[in-house]
């Protein structure tokens, strides 16, 4: 029988030995493939389009505006009779008579005309929406930026905790086979009469306690893995191939106060809002332009004709001049005021956001910090629970030591290493949570 089990288990070790081996996901490679697929980075980049298209339409108010016109007219009005005889070139002596001026037969006026508007000055309103646009491409650029980061780090987050699920499965597995090979330990001392049934039962249902570990961590694992799955654009059933561990991260030397500064002066999302404080700013100058007069200039040149493809009669103008509203309702100065409005918003974001920034700073680096000493505790406590372990187990053998004990030093093995894959899991999430804060 155990000859047959060998025989087996030397086959699916064969089988799969011959299957070529999926390559193992690298964190690097998931941060590639989460930069290009992950639908806030498309997003973000049809913002600064929209910002862009922002910039355009602000420049152009200094460009001249063109337009054609084709007009038809046919009218028996005195006064547009009278006036498109003189712009055809048809008015003659007869047209002076009083019955004709009164009372004259409906013509027809066809007119291809063309004009043109270019503003002299604005006040400044068009030089400070430009300004105040290219501001708007710039926050939304710096939007991007913070984007792409909170992307990494959720690939990170991801990524340590599918790797996480796996060792917690593997530390469960290797629970279990402990466990197993302790029932069948306490049943070859029962069946010698060293110990009695109840030994054999604490190790069963500590067997028991492990499968159900397994089963929770293989739950784990799969849910982990989907999650990571969506981080990268995959199929939420895809298969991965994992590393067994986490990489080594250890705590570079660096002191809080210098991390803080960096962070408000590099953050992405805070010089995004500076940005944005600066284009209110440039808005309410434009709002205020619009209380100073304008000037401009319009010109136009057209033809007239009475038929579509007669003989026609060409006329143009130019015009120069001033305008200043005197009075319209307030609505200038409403402007003004909601302008205003909104800037203050916006200081009062900025402000909270700068301390916000100062606090998630100094979390993350307390939080690398523990870590990192967790890690270093939690790989000493498994080499001194796997040799308390050794030495209960051979002590058990020997019957000094009760059944008990031995489930207490497999259960403090088990507890070790599971603190220890959740401690550098910690590590590698909070260095990630540092540079996000910091804004690398």
């Amino acid at each position: 029988m155990k000859r047959h089990k060998y025989v087996v288990l030397m086959a699916a070790v064969a089988a799969v030995a011959a299957s070529p081996a999926q390559p193992v996901l690298t964190l690097e490679q998931a941060v590639f493939a989460a930069l290009q697929t992950d639908g806030r980075l498309a997003v973000a980049e049809a913002a600064i389009d929209e910002a862009s298209a922002d910039a355009r339409r602000a420049g152009a108010g200094r460009m001249p505006r063109v337009e054609f016109a084709y007009l038809f007219q046919r009218t028996n009005n005195p006064v547009f009779v009278f006036g498109n005889l003189l712009r055809q070139g048809n008015f003659t002596v007869d047209n002076f008579g009083i019955d004709a001026l009164n009372n004259p037969d409906a013509i027809s006026n066809f007119t291809p005309q063309i004009s043109i508007v270019q503003p002299l000055w604005t006040g400044g309103r068009i030089a400070r929406r430009e300004e105040a646009a290219e501001l708007g491409i710039e926050s939304a650029g710096l939007q991007q930026a913070r984007t792409r980061q909170l992307v990494v780090f959720e690939t990170v987050e991801a990524y340590s905790g599918a790797v996480l699920a796996t060792r917690h499965l593997a530390v469960a597995e290797e629970a279990l086979t402990t466990a197993t090979a302790h029932v069948e330990l306490a049943e070859r001392l029962r069946d010698g009469g060293l110990v009695v049934d109840s030994d054999v039962l604490r190790a069963q249902v500590r067997a028991s306690e492990a499968r159900e570990a397994v089963v929770r961590a293989r739950s784990g694992l799969a849910v982990a893995t989907s999650a990571l799955n969506f981080m990268i654009g995959n199929e939420l059933s895809a298969v991965i191939t994992l590393p067994d561990d986490l990489d080594e991260m250890g705590m570079a030397e660096a002191h809080l106060e210098p991390l803080v500064s960096q962070a408000l002066a590099t953050r992405p999302d805070l010089r995004a809002m500076t940005a944005r404080e600066q284009a209110v700013a440039k808005n309410i100058e434009a709002h205020e332009a619009a209380f100073k007069p304008e000037l401009g200039l319009q010109g136009f040149a057209e033809s007239n004709s009475a038929s579509m493809f007669g003989q026609q009669s060409a006329n143009w103008g130019v015009t120069v001049g001033a305008k200043f509203t005197i009075f319209e309702g307030k609505g200038r100065s409403a402007a003004v005021d909601k302008a205003m409005a909104q800037k203050r918003q916006i200081e009062y974001r900025a402000a909270r956001l700068r301390r916000a920034v100062a606090l998630e700073v100094t979390q993350a680096f307390y939080d690398v910090r523990a870590a990192a000493e967790r890690v270093t505790q939690a790989e000493t406590a498994i080499q001194l629970a796997r040799e308390n372990q050794r030495i209960v187990e051979n002590r058990y053998r020997e019957g000094l030591s009760a059944s008990v004990e031995l489930l207490d030093a497999q259960t403090a093995l088990t507890r070790a290493q599971t603190r220890a894959v959740g401690a550098r899991r910690d590590l590698m999430l909070g260095r990630a949570a540092l540079d996000l804060a910091v804004g690398q």
